[in-house]
């Protein structure tokens, strides 16, 4: 538990000590009283972390495009949420994101169903989207930078005026996050670079063994 949480939970117990003592009939008890407090505050602190993955289909939005887009990313359970970090080719996070630790599939110039992270995690059609999949959602909608419970993205809106959110995830070099905003792989390897792939944002291809985000697409 961080230190401004104990101080200020020692502040509020001895704020409300004058109460409690008033209250019993004097400070018999009180110790015992604040240690418990503190050992159920230490536990719950503890306790907390990340929300863990969760791998429920997201909702398949049409945007008047080719194919429909997830309303979330592989991982989340909400559209602001970050999800899942893969390397391009992997269908499991891990801790460090290096040409050391990559073990994606490099033979293919699109990724096979078992390679894929979406069609992995969710089934069914759902599956990356392709480099072209990827350009006629940036071409064909308007991108409208916003946010969402604090979250910085774009909401992208389709020719139909139906929308997604499409959360600043950046991309994770090593174990450190960089803030590179709007990330996300497609399917597509970069025929042109050494464990290189495509990818949708402004400057199209990214180093294979990062981990970025993914949002799936479906017919």
């Amino acid at each position: 538990m961080k230190k401004v949480g104990i101080l200020s939970l020692l502040l509020v117990l001895l704020f409300c000590s004058g109460a409690y003592a008033q209250k019993t009939g004097g400070f018999k008890g009180l110790k015992k009283f604040a240690k418990k407090v503190l050992e159920q505050a230490v536990e719950t602190s503890e306790s907390a972390g990340p929300a863990p993955l969760t791998f429920v289909p997201g909702e398949a939005v049409d945007l008047g495009l080719s194919v429909k887009w997830a309303s979330y990313n592989i991982g989340a359970a909400k559209p602001e949420e970050f999800g899942g970090y893969y390397a391009w080719g992997e269908t499991e996070v891990k801790e460090v994101y290096d040409e050391t630790t990559y073990v994606g599939v490099w033979s293919n110039s699109t990724l096979a169903p078992e390679n894929d992270v979406a069609h992995v995690k969710w089934g069914g059609e759902w599956r990356m989207p392709t480099s072209e999949e990827a350009s006629e959602l940036r071409v064909k909608c308007k991108w409208e930078s916003t946010e969402i419970n604090g979250v910085k993205g774009d909401l992208v809106i389709g020719p139909n005026g139906k929308s997604i959110f499409l959360p600043e995830c950046g991309q994770l070099n090593g174990t450190e996050l960089e803030d590179f905003g709007i990330r996300y792989w497609t399917s597509t390897r970069y025929e042109y670079g050494e464990k290189t792939a495509r990818i949708l944002s402004t400057t199209g291809t990214c180093r294979a063994y990062y981990g970025l985000t993914v949002r799936p697409v479906c017919k």
